[in-house]
């Protein structure tokens, strides 16, 4: 089997932006992505921030909304798994 599905969830992502100083343009500075259940709770998949904007100030943008399928995909040059993952918006007219 080439493709081994990991888990498809609905999700919340928001990105967090940063204005350096000296430029005339917005940063992607951190991101966080949320699972939702039927509930609507709530559950931290992923989070990261870049540490080199961690002194700034961040807005955070208009949270994205999709489902996210993840899975693996064959293995590396070194044998280990690569984990991959698409993402479903649009009402499922677009993935990528």
């Amino acid at each position: 089997m080439i493709l081994i599905p990991k888990g498809i969830y609905f999700v919340e992502d928001t990105e967090y932006l940063v204005k350096v100083p000296e430029d005339d343009y917005y940063t992607v500075a951190g991101q966080t992505i949320y699972t939702i259940d039927r509930s609507g709770n709530k559950q931290l998949l992923h989070r990261w921030e870049d540490d080199e904007y961690k002194h700034l100030m961040k807005t955070a943008g208009k949270p994205k909304h999709y489902l996210r399928f993840e899975y693996q995909h064959g293995t590396d040059s070194e044998g280990n798994p690569r984990n991959e993952w698409l993402h479903v918006i649009k009402d499922g007219e677009e993935w990528y």
